[in-house]
């Protein structure tokens, strides 16, 4: 879109949401010739309206040059995405890069003594934990010894423990209820 011209498009919906921006835009939504009160000044990708009785069309402006993707749906709809790096603002320096990477699986012997599961990883972005064992209970703990019962998060037979996103770089212990106990560990 080029700066400073209004976008007037009529497409009626219910839902909106601005996709993709690279600089601050405003958006008017409007139904019946006028805005609707679902209206924003210097939003950027991420702004989405969804008024109660939809829309009739929406007018988009910039103050500079841009491509603007966005979404229109008669209901709710849509997808939330990570591209590249996401740098949060406000806070002392955090990034996450979206890199991908191998995964590694392991069986570690688990027993009813506690033991180092995993070692700390600093670079971890996935861990999933899962309990294979017919009749034992695995519990887990962070960056410390495990126990059964409070302070340790507890794997039913069959259960599993996913972090995605977020994950503890911390290392992974584990004990089990019983003499042995089955499990699986998939770390990226």
């Amino acid at each position: 879109m080029a700066a400073g011209v209004p976008l007037t498009f009529a497409i009626p919906g219910k839902y909106f949401r601005l996709m993709v921006t690279s600089a601050p835009v405003s958006v008017d939504v409007r139904k019946s010739g006028r805005s609707i009160g679902e209206s924003a000044e210097n939003v950027q990708a991420g702004y989405y309206a969804e008024p109660a009785d939809g829309y009739e069309g929406f007018t988009i402006q910039s103050a500079t040059a841009q491509t603007v993707t966005v979404a229109i749906s008669d209901g709710l709809g849509g997808y939330d995405r990570t591209v590249g790096d996401v740098t949060v603002l406000g806070v002392t320096a955090v990034s996450v890069s979206n890199t991908g990477g191998a995964f590694s699986t392991t069986a570690p012997a688990v027993t009813n003594v506690d033991s180092q599961v995993l070692a700390a990883n600093a670079v971890r972005r996935y861990l999933m934990v899962q309990n294979q064992d017919s009749t034992a209970n695995v519990y887990l703990r962070f960056g410390g010894a495990a126990n059964v019962g409070a302070g340790s998060i507890k794997l039913p037979p069959g259960g599993y423990l996913e972090l995605a996103g977020y994950c503890s770089t911390d290392s992974l212990h584990a004990v089990a209820d019983q003499a042995t106990a089955a499990v699986t560990a998939v770390e990226g």
